[in-house]
């Protein structure tokens, strides 16, 4: 017989596995989910997109990138739910594709109403206002008008597409949750126009944008609290989706700008300190989201715990922000960065890449992820048609307090797993209190 442990990342949880030679110890399938905005979806990692249109979802991406380092160890399927556009409401809520409607027109036998049941069956029939990707997209479908003519009528219908919640890719088996967020909600778009593109920026449009002196347009410095109680609202509801064990990483946004002292001009009638603001902004943003993490791991409801990879290193000497990672290699006001990891206007006419991520960029943004290897989320299983014997050994000392509750669900998801793997399985369970003569537990 073989003797392997399972070392599991759970608290107060261990288990020894005695298995046939025939079998391993391997992590188990990993679910991974993505979500959040453009610097998500992909914009700026290749020229050939997927998905519904707009959202400029990438296979080069950084998520899949990081997926498929996953992959030389464990299986890590990866569902891509982020959108070019996102903000944070659209991640339990639905996100409406315009005011546009498209209009599509069917002719059936017959002189019939408007809402005739055999019309709106025909449109079915047709694949008319009906989405590629169910799920992820939709249509509102209205019945406009019926116009009957020689023994047929024409109906015609107005439809609008709209992005389903992206949350709702996400159950108790997701293992991971990826996302950038919170950019859009400032108007970065907007902010990119006005402070960056040649022939359209305008300084005072510019500090505008970003100091936020505009009380109808929600942007820059001053909505920053009000981002940041959105973020925080979103990251519990989605922590209540998931279990103990899960995880959700947040990551943060690399300076727009490279220089402090960079200043933009316009024909000498009014100037703007880019560089110093911006990057103010950037880190005003970065402790935002900081303390919308800190909020809600530290609310009272169960959930999968929140990482943030942003303004301060988070695991250990040796891992970096994502501003240290592009240090250097960020984009210019004045004059142009070659060692750039950033799309700029004079790379591409696309321009809803303008300001993300370039392949390199994308890379940095994986690497990020690989310095916390799997974030604990991986379970170990039993591959293999062998017998498996599996003990648990539980610290049930009344110090574990909630954290009971993940050891538990672990213990459920290995022995479901093992099951599924082998061919025979028993399981025993051991308990132990630790330090039970001075606790008094």
């Amino acid at each position: 017989m073989l003797f392997r442990t399972a070392s599991l990342a759970l608290l107060g949880l261990a288990a020894l596995v005695v298995a046939s030679p025939s079998s391993a110890l391997s992590a188990t399938k990993m679910n991974v989910v993505l979500l959040g905005d453009s610097y998500s979806a992909g914009n700026g990692a290749s020229h050939d997109y997927y998905g519904p249109a707009g959202c400029y979802r990438s296979k080069d991406n950084w998520a899949e990138k990081y997926r498929a380092w996953l992959g030389e160890s464990t299986a890590a399927p990866l569902v891509n739910r982020a959108c070019s556009g996102g903000v944070v409401a659209n991640i339990f809520g639905a996100r409406s594709h315009g005011d546009d409607a498209q209009l599509e027109a069917v002719t059936v036998p017959g002189t019939v109403g408007k809402d005739d049941l055999g019309a709106r069956n025909e449109l079915r029939r047709q694949r008319k206002c009906e989405t590629r990707y169910p799920g992820d997209e939709a249509y509102r479908v209205e019945a406009a008008s019926a116009f009957s003519l020689a023994g047929s009528t024409t109906v015609t219908y107005r439809c609008w597409r709209y992005m389903e919640p992206q949350a709702e890719a996400v159950s108790k088996d997701t293992d991971l949750v990826l996302l950038t967020m919170g950019g859009n909600d400032l108007q970065f778009s907007e902010i990119v126009k006005q402070c960056y593109v040649a022939g359209i920026r305008d300084p005072g449009e510019c500090r505008k944008m970003v100091e936020g002196l505009d009380p109808t347009d929600p942007s820059g410095i001053k909505h920053i609290p009000a981002v940041e109680a959105d973020l925080r609202t979103m990251l519990i509801e989605l922590r209540r989706k998931m279990r103990p064990d899960a995880r959700i990483v947040l990551l943060g946004y690399p300076y727009l700008e490279r220089d402090e002292d960079v200043e933009i001009k316009l024909r000498f009638r009014d100037s703007y300190n880019l560089g110093e603001r911006i990057r103010y902004f950037q880190r005003l943003g970065d402790e935002a989201q900081e303390r919308a993490v800190a909020a809600a791991n530290a609310s009272d409801d169960p959930g999968a715990g929140v990482v943030f990879i942003g303004r301060s290193p988070a695991s250990g000497p040796t891992a970096r922000t994502i501003k240290e990672r592009f240090k250097g290699h960020e984009p210019t006001g004045v004059g142009k960065n070659d060692d750039r990891w950033i799309v700029e206007p004079t790379d591409t006419v696309l321009k809803e890449t303008w300001y993300h991520p370039n392949p390199r960029g994308q890379e940095e943004y994986a690497w990020a992820l690989k310095e916390f290897g799997d974030f604990g989320t991986a379970v170990p299983a039993i591959k293999g048609a062998g017998s498996v014997d599996l003990v648990f050994v539980i610290d049930t000392t009344g110090s574990m307090g909630d954290a009971i509750g993940s050891v538990k669900e672990g213990a459920q998801r290995l022995v479901a797993s093992v099951r599924a793997s082998s061919k025979s399985a028993r399981f025993a369970l051991v308990d132990y209190r630790d330090f039970a003569e001075r606790i008094g537990d």
